[in-house]
């Protein structure tokens, strides 16, 4: 289930989509980013799907990691663009970086 998600998430990949948005500050990427995966239906359904099996801790370790490795680099990116134009101010880049998919992939589940 892993791997479908991974290469669903790589053939509709929000952050590449983004990437491209020269109009857009690093935060106003960072919430248009946000946006556009929770707007993802097929990618949500999955996620969905997914919830019975993380009520098992090891399968609910690995998807966290599988997120960190996978999604993390992205936003860190995010955040440390926002840093240099300003929109963004913080010291805890990586911090952040290694939160956002818990909040945007499993927090903000309409489940």
């Amino acid at each position: 289930m892993d791997a479908v998600v991974e290469r669903m998430f790589f053939a509709n990949n929000p952050f590449e989509e983004v990437r491209k948005r020269t109009e857009l500050n690093g935060l106003q990427k960072l919430k248009e980013t946000i946006r556009l995966n929770q707007a993802d239906e097929a990618g949500t359904n999955m996620t969905i799907q997914s919830i019975p099996l993380t009520r098992n801790p090891k399968l609910l370790a690995e998807m966290i990691e599988s997120n960190r490795r996978t999604i993390t680099p992205y936003y860190r990116e995010l955040l440390e663009e926002g840093n240099c134009d300003g929109s963004i101010h913080t010291e805890y880049a990586e911090e952040i970086a290694e939160l956002m998919p818990l909040l945007t992939g499993l927090w903000l589940l309409p489940s």
